[in-house]
């Protein structure tokens, strides 16, 4: 999952760009290829160069976070409370997924919060779980900032720093967990690389960016 946060204190607000994994681009020194294989190649220093060459903003940091900080942070916090859209269920033992979810409101535990933002397999595949990963955002930011869970920001803190890789230092990425917890649902703006879906030679199906609705996000939102 790649998503470009641009975080506003002047503003107040933090704005999200979710790219689809299967986002056509040109990876420096590989070609055409779907982005998520930029990460494959080179790491997190070519995911960052595909990424500015795809939207031509300068990435000043990176966060890389382990999906496990998920299922540890909410479980922590006694669970998000969510809008489960429909039933999501798929079974893959390769992977390790058992993914069982009811519609409706739901308190979910760690792990059906890690399967709710992984499920994929409808026929939104990749931009529905987009979509869920961004609702899922901003239920964890309103769980953070429940009385109750005020107390345990400090050890939400520590199994975040646990479980992500940054080279931000540690002081500011406290700094800015704080700031992002204080922020109402209308001050998190989230919007998805729109685009369509074509299957290219030698590529296989990929999500064609739109440019022209991309050039209106950089300039709305970074």
């Amino acid at each position: 999952t790649i998503v470009l946060a641009h975080l506003d204190p002047a503003r107040y607000r933090i704005n999200l760009l979710s790219i689809p994994r299967d986002t056509l681009v040109q990876i420096p020194g590989y070609g055409m290829q779907k982005i998520n294989a930029a990460h494959v190649y080179g790491g997190i220093r070519l995911t960052e160069q595909t990424v500015t060459q795809l939207i031509g903003v300068k990435i000043d940091n990176y966060v890389e976070v382990n999906p496990r900080a998920i299922i540890k942070l909410v479980d922590l916090l006694g669970g998000v409370l969510l809008v489960v859209e429909k039933d999501l269920r798929y079974v893959d033992k390769a992977q390790g997924l058992d993914i069982n979810l009811k519609q409706g409101w739901r308190r979910l535990s760690g792990k059906q919060a890690h399967d709710y933002i992984r499920f994929r397999h409808d026929a939104m595949g990749d931009i529905g779980r987009v979509e869920r990963q961004q609702h899922f955002l901003k239920a964890l930011n309103q769980t953070l900032k429940r009385p109750a869970n005020i107390i345990k920001a400090p050890f939400a803190i520590m199994i975040a720093l646990r479980q992500i890789k940054t080279d931000l230092a540690v002081a500011k990425v406290v700094r800015l967990l704080f700031f992002v917890r204080s922020l109402g649902d209308n001050d998190i703006r989230t919007v998805t690389l729109s685009g369509e879906a074509l299957d290219v030679q030698g590529v296989g199906s990929s999500w064609v960016a739109n440019k022209s609705d991309l050039a209106k996000i950089i300039k709305e939102f970074f």
